[in-house]
């Protein structure tokens, strides 16, 4: 569990204090696990409304559903997919 934010006994403004906590590696942003249809699409080399069919069909795996009609994809299972060849799901089978 990260420490709890303290200015420590030295560091004589917030200056200092920020650049110490903006250091912790919590601090740092995290990569995103998903993509977009359009971040999707640009590594596809394809048109947003082509990954859009093609979830629909049922030939994308790793759709998230998400509230509110946005829809997202699971970047471990989109590069896994694209290391494999983009292979299409075996019949009767939705991913």
């Amino acid at each position: 569990m990260p420490e709890p934010f303290r200015v420590h006994q030295g560091e004589a403004n917030l200056d200092q204090t920020v650049a110490r906590l903006q250091d912790r590696p919590e601090a740092q942003p995290l990569p995103s696990a998903v993509y977009t249809a359009d971040e999707l699409a640009a590594l596809l080399k394809v048109s947003r409304r082509a990954v859009e069919r093609w979830a629909a069909a049922g030939k994308v795996p790793g759709r998230l559903a998400l509230p509110g009609r946005a829809v997202r994809y699971r970047k471990d299972v989109i590069d896994e997919w694209i290391r494999e060849g983009c292979p299409a799901p075996r019949k009767g089978r939705r991913v």
